[in-house]
């Protein structure tokens, strides 16, 4: 700014000079032109009065001109600095007072669009919540000041199934649900205090401040209960519930990330042991996540490497007319992974789902396992049917059929050599495109199975809907079904239910040779379990089948 000051003022002085020096030059002249006696005199006066000219020139020159620029300048420096606090008014009543007034105004736009540029990052566009950019600087302003003795509450929260509420009514329905849960979650955490909406359908709160653990608890349960009651979206009314994990942290917290990944861990178990629930984290959930961890990086290197770790095991379904004949085998996956070993199906199965990785190991189930059937057939064992296992991931999967018929012209195999064993979960539901996917895969030749069924998941009237071949009873209706006085659903309802649709029915989980002979008489067609055979290899499922006949 001074440069700027001290050009003009050089300027003026050089114009006034070049003035002055003129008025001299005139006055001389004038006074060598008369010639009086008062000559010296008359020119000194004349020197005052150029002199006073030039300071009454110069101080209405600052005052008019210099000391407006001025302020203008030093306003153009506040913008630039964002100082709008600092800016000053020009009353000059001319051009530089209109100039200023359109800074001004250009300022206070500037400023407001600043403050909407702000609040937009660092709040949520759809619910207006704090966004997690925002949220994390948050948490990291919370956890430097955390006082000794107290307590950082982290609670992630997730809603239960709303990808199925988008998929099936719609996103803007979706969209207006986020909302008003928002709106709840607001209500609850109020002055408490913070919450964040950090993307899709999952929400975060932090509360400071915590001086015991029964205050966290008390305020997850009251989370928890703001949906007991259920939403009114579009006159409608939906009933959800949420997920949580939450995790506490002292004045000793590590990180942002570190609170994050704790806070991720416990939803991930709540999600684990059945939604609609909170868990607190635990140290060792840690080593479960790393577990995990290793299992799903074994999954998809083997499955990368054409599944070259896994290998198929046969359980035989001895026919009950003769307790010899093999009405079917069902295929079970095995795994043993180069660093983990043996790693049972209940371990990674479970992942694999969670992880999508299923789909290509399923295909590879359904292809070695019918490579296999076609071989136990060249080689003159008499099995009339093999049954395969299929994800309710695979199962809804757009490709699904595509791969199926692929395989199935690929390998020229009977499609009613195949069953493919569904779970009661997977069928629970009238959805349009699982019964065309059903009556697809009949429409091809393909037997379905239901697995497990009587476990509670399906209505017994929607089976004279389901294009369904065979029920397979759950191996909890089998136990103890030989002891006196047992009252069991399979005998009573399962069996004859069967019947009155045409069904078969293979029993599960069959131990014993009481267990065997009391469904027999039942009427159950097949029956699997230890008592006929434990899963066994391709060849030892052909040696098998060579002790029966003798």
């Amino acid at each position: 700014m001074k440069p700027f000051r001290l050009k003009l003022s050089t300027k003026f002085i050089l114009f006034n000079s070049v003035i002055l020096a003129i008025a001299l030059i005139t006055t001389v002249a004038f006074v060598r032109h008369f010639e009086g006696n008062d000559t010296h005199f008359l020119f000194s006066i004349l020197v005052a009065i150029g002199l006073l000219f030039i300071l009454i020139m110069y101080r209405f020159y600052q005052k008019v001109l210099v000391h407006p620029l001025d302020i203008l300048m030093n306003n153009i420096q506040y913008i630039q600095a964002r100082a709008f606090g600092e800016l000053q008014g020009i009353n000059s009543h001319d051009e530089l007072e209109e100039i200023s007034q359109h800074m001004d105004t250009l300022a206070k736009s500037v400023q407001a669009k600043e403050k909407e540029l702000k609040y937009i990052a660092e709040h949520d566009s759809l619910t207006n919540l704090y966004n997690r950019y925002y949220f994390n600087h948050i948490i990291n302003e919370k956890i430097v000041t955390i006082p000794e003795g107290y307590y950082l509450a982290l609670i992630f929260i997730d809603v239960d199934e709303f990808k199925t509420i988008n998929d099936t009514l719609g996103h803007d329905f979706g969209d207006h649900l986020l909302i008003e849960i928002s709106k709840r979650l607001s209500e609850l955490v109020g002055t408490h205090g913070n919450l964040s909406r950090i993307g899709g359908d999952e929400f975060m709160i932090i509360l400071s401040k915590i001086s015991a653990y029964d205050k966290v608890y008390s305020f997850v349960h009251r989370l928890h209960a703001l949906f007991d009651e259920p939403f009114i979206i579009d006159k409608r009314y939906m009933k959800i519930t949420i997920s949580s994990g939450v995790v506490l942290s002292n004045e000793c917290t590590q990180s942002v990330t570190t609170l994050y990944k704790e806070a991720d861990i416990a939803l991930y178990k709540s999600k684990e042991q059945g939604k609609n629930r909170f868990t607190f984290y635990k140290e060792e959930f840690m080593h479960q996540l790393h577990v995990r961890n290793n299992i799903l990086n074994g999954l998809k290197e083997s499955i990368d490497n054409g599944c070259d770790e896994f290998f198929l095991l046969y359980q035989p379904k001895i026919s009950t007319h003769d307790g010899k004949s093999i009405n079917g085998v069902e295929a079970l996956i095995r795994w043993k992974n180069r660093k983990l070993g043996i790693v049972s199906p209940d371990e990674f199965i479970g992942i694999a789902e969670e992880s999508g990785v299923i789909i290509e190991l399923g295909y590879w189930i359904i292809q070695e396992a019918c490579m296999d059937f076609l071989a136990l057939q060249r080689n003159n064992v008499d099995v009339k049917q093999m049954s395969i296992n299929i994800s309710a991931i695979q199962f809804t999967h757009k490709d699904f059929l595509t791969k199926v018929q692929t395989i199935i012209q690929k390998l020229g195999i009977d499609p009613a050599s195949i069953e493919f064993e569904l779970t009661e979960r997977i069928i629970a539901h009238d959805d349009t495109d699982m019964l065309s996917t059903l009556n697809a895969l009949r429409g091809l030749g393909i037997h379905i199975a239901i697995d497990d069924f009587g476990t509670g998941y399906s209505s017994l009237s929607y089976l004279s809907k389901l294009p369904v071949n065979r029920l397979k009873i759950d191996k909890s209706f089998v136990k103890d079904i030989d002891k006196p006085n047992s009252i069991n659903i399979a005998q009573t309802a399962i069996v004859p239910l069967a019947k009155a649709f045409g069904l078969l029915t293979t029993a599960e989980g069959v131990e014993t040779k009481e267990e065997y002979e009391v469904l027999r008489n039942m009427g159950v067609d097949d029956i699997q379990g230890y008592y006929f055979a434990k899963p066994m290899r391709l060849e030892q499922l052909e040696s098998y089948y060579l002790t029966l006949g003798t």
